[in-house]
């Protein structure tokens, strides 16, 4: 049984956590070094990502186009786009989003675009409409996303559940 869940398969809260950095009795060992950790076992996922996976394997990837770099954190890789790249990822409110509705700009010569920004494009183009829930089988991100709609590429509507009802007027 994980080390987190109680007899009933139920998380501890923080107390669990606390009681546990004094007395030890559940420990995480990192198999590559010599790190251990109480926590729970993202933390030791996120020390493998950080101190012992390649930058680009790691599973926040920069959608930048020259940069290759990776982080085992999401708000590592805003930060590296705000500083390195000067755009600012906007915080994208996930909750109640359920599809995105995606126009591609004409406004920019799509022969000159790097080869990694072409294949979003082409992506974009076609499936005007996505499903929240699709991301995952597809090889864009939702940084990808953002990042080309700051980068002037797209323009992102968000749709919620009462979004699509108002705007197909369909009812509950």
């Amino acid at each position: 049984m994980p080390c987190n869940l109680n007899e009933e398969g139920i998380r501890y809260n923080t107390s669990y956590y606390r009681r546990n950095k004094k007395e030890r009795f559940c420990v995480n060992t990192c198999p590559h070094c010599e790190y251990e950790s109480t926590g729970p076992k993202s933390a030791m996922q996120s020390h493998i990502w950080s101190k012992h996976t390649p930058e680009d394997q790691r599973p926040f990837q920069c959608p930048h186009n020259e940069c290759n770099r990776g982080y085992a954190a999401k708000a590592t890789l805003h930060k590296h786009i705000l500083k390195s790249h000067k755009i600012s990822m906007p915080k994208k409110k996930v909750k109640g989003i359920l599809v995105y509705e995606i126009k591609v700009k004409d406004t920019f010569d799509y022969n000159q675009l790097p080869s990694k920004y072409r294949k979003r494009i082409i992506i974009y183009k076609n499936n005007k409409y996505i499903r929240f829930d699709k991301f995952e089988s597809l090889p864009i991100s939702f940084n990808d996303l953002y990042f080309d709609r700051e980068l002037g590429y797209i323009s992102l509507i968000e749709y919620t559940r009462n979004d699509l009802l108002e705007r197909f007027k369909l009812s509950n």
